[in-house]
């Protein structure tokens, strides 16, 4: 799957409110701005049923039920 591909499916789900990118916070903008997003999915059932797990995921899961709360 392409880059663009990727980024064009991204966008759909984040205009369904499936998914918020959310930037790292610092005080400096140019930091923000460097530095990866990171992604919460609304429905971890959506995430658990559509992707692949190799381990488990059961922090991440806890940070993304902080997230949604």
């Amino acid at each position: 799957m392409s880059i663009t591909s990727v980024k064009s499916y991204t966008g759909y789900l984040e205009q369904a409110y499936l998914l918020f990118p959310l930037k790292r916070f610092s005080f400096k903008v140019k930091e923000q701005e460097k530095s990866p997003r990171k992604i919460y999915a609304i429905d971890t059932g959506l995430c658990n049923a559509v992707g692949f797990r190799f381990s488990e995921n059961d922090g991440r899961l806890a940070e993304n039920v902080v997230f949604v709360a």
